[in-house]
């Protein structure tokens, strides 16, 4: 019946098992289920058509706030953790000990240079990866946006990575011709690893 094409579909007849609709699942299946809404956002920020700005910024103000309410870290954690979140304090003295310029325009001056993390705040794991200086890039403003967006990347021995989705016009309008022939030098292993997720989840490269 057409009730039936809401539930679960049987693949002989592709009629809906209503019976089962809400049946219970072991507790392994509903860690599976919980777990995967910790990469889920990556995905989305992927599919949807409609600028994911907020969606990022609602993502990283939730994990803010479970840091705050988190009653095993005192407050100068705390501080340095929320601080990190804007490229700040320790994270960005840490970051300065393993970049000391943008990779690709090659300023040098701190003022000019945003500290980004490479595997997003939001996404990390623990504080240490969020205070993790090889978890980061000093990046020109114009650069930082463009890899926080997903639209550039980097391959662990250095070539530049560019997004289908960014025309070579809009790359000579940015001043940044021929981007994708250049090589801005190999990255350390620390670094790979959060490249590696980058590249596997926030680099748009259909």
């Amino acid at each position: 019946s057409k009730e039936n094409i809401y539930a679960p579909i049987r693949l002989d007849n592709a009629y809906g098992f209503q019976h089962v609709y809400l049946t219970e699942v072991g507790e392994d299946v509903f860690n599976i289920v919980v777990n995967a809404g910790k990469t889920i956002e990556h995905l989305v920020v992927k599919d949807i058509d409609a600028e994911p700005t907020d969606l990022r910024k609602k993502l990283d103000d939730e994990v803010e706030q479970q840091v705050i309410a988190d009653v095993e870290l005192n407050d100068t954690i705390k501080e340095q953790l929320i601080k990190a979140r804007r490229g700040q304090g320790d994270f960005r003295r840490n970051l300065q000990a393993v970049e000391p310029s943008c990779r690709i325009t090659q300023i040098d001056t701190p003022s000019l240079l945003i500290a980004s993390h490479i595997k997003p705040w939001r996404c990390c794991e623990s504080g240490n990866e969020r205070l993790d200086g090889n978890n980061g890039l000093l990046l020109a403003p114009h650069i930082d946006w463009l890899f926080d967006k997903g639209l550039i990347s980097f391959a662990d021995s250095g070539e530049v990575l560019v997004s289908p989705n960014l025309s070579e016009d809009e790359l000579n309008k940015l001043g940044l011709k021929n981007i994708s022939e250049q090589n801005v030098g190999s990255f350390n292993d620390e670094q790979s690893v959060y490249l590696e997720f980058h590249r596997d989840n926030i680099f748009l490269n259909k």
